[in-house]
């Protein structure tokens, strides 16, 4: 199971709210992403999606709506804010990280055990989840991903000293078709606070929050608390902007190293209603994709 990486589109909200001055109004964003990486697994996944969402903003807070279309080689991942975890999939081979070795059948789980199917170990006689490490067949699938609701709230701001502060919010929703793998089919929530202070040109950003995960069945993770922190520089006579963005996580599961990526974002405006994102990006731990890339326009109606 698997749904795509969100972690470009909430980059591009801090991106579009952090660096850029916000546009008051309705808008339409549409774009591509890519993102691959091995996730444990012998096996490099790659994962395509175009998405579209709408986006209300006024003086003091936004809203926005994304949904995605995707295409993958994998179905043994699952997804949640900016992290890949990888979960299992459905396979006959027993080479997984850490379960049993015995009959070509067996489902030894992450750490091994008697509970068929579920993260901690299988020992059953039929093919169920496989954890990471397996070098088990990884299916394509394509479809409609989990439609995301996100948005802030402006609580405080200090013009004369260019610093304001943000309380972020995110909701994912399980529409993915259960028919794809695509999503877990359980709900992600969400909320963050956003410190910025401008320099001039620059601008610093900081992020601490925490994402509540839904479990599928039989997998329990640890709700990870996150953070990030940002540096960017405004040029072009303010029309384009850059955007360096470190984000990280606590530990999603046990043993395993906590997602962490970094990832470079242009933001210019084409016109008076129209402007361009560029994100690229590189992951720092097996959690996390190993190239993220995307590029996008949003519409000012």
């Amino acid at each position: 199971m698997k749904i795509k990486s969100m972690f470009l589109l909430i980059f591009s909200v801090i991106l579009f709210n952090g660096v850029s001055v916000a546009q008051e109004g309705w808008s339409v964003t549409t774009g591509l992403q890519y993102s691959g990486g091995n996730y444990y697994y012998n096996n490099y996944s790659k994962l395509f999606s175009f998405y579209g969402g709408v986006r209300y903003q006024a003086e003091y807070f936004s809203l926005n709506v994304t949904a995605p279309l995707i295409f993958s080689n994998n179905n043994l991942l699952s997804q949640s804010g900016g992290m890949m975890l990888p979960i299992g999939g459905t396979s006959s081979n027993n080479n997984n990280m850490m379960g049993s070795n015995t009959s070509s059948n067996n489902t030894g789980g992450m750490m091994g055990g008697s509970s068929g199917g579920s993260m901690m170990g299988s020992n059953g006689n039929t093919s169920n989840l496989y954890m990471p490490g397996s070098s088990s067949s990884m299916n394509s699938t394509i479809g409609l991903g989990d439609i995301y609701l996100t948005g802030n709230y402006q609580f405080y701001s200090d013009y004369e000293n260019s610093f304001n502060a943000l309380i972020n919010y995110q909701i994912k929703f399980p529409t993915a078709s259960g028919m794809t793998n695509i999503g877990t089919g359980k709900y992600d929530f969400g909320a963050s606070i956003t410190l910025r202070k401008g320099f001039d040109s620059y601008l610093a950003i900081v992020d601490l929050g925490y994402l509540n995960i839904g479990d599928p069945t039989g997998i329990t993770y640890n709700n990870p608390f996150t953070y990030g922190i940002g540096f960017g520089k405004y040029f072009n006579d303010g029309n384009s902007s850059l955007l360096l963005y470190y984000q990280g996580y606590t530990e999603i599961v046990s043993g395993y190293a906590a997602p962490q990526q970094l990832s470079l974002g242009l933001n210019h405006r084409l016109s008076s209603n129209l402007t361009l994102a560029i994100i690229g990006g590189v992951g720092l731990s097996k959690f996390s994709p190993a190239l993220l890339a995307s590029a996008g326009v949003i519409f000012y109606l």
